[in-house]
């Protein structure tokens, strides 16, 4: 589902943006 792919994208994002 859309938001289940949004949540992932915004978690990988975070996962990324942290070292």
């Amino acid at each position: 589902m859309a938001l289940v792919v949004a949540f992932t994208l915004w978690h990988m994002a975070r996962t990324l943006s942290v070292p």
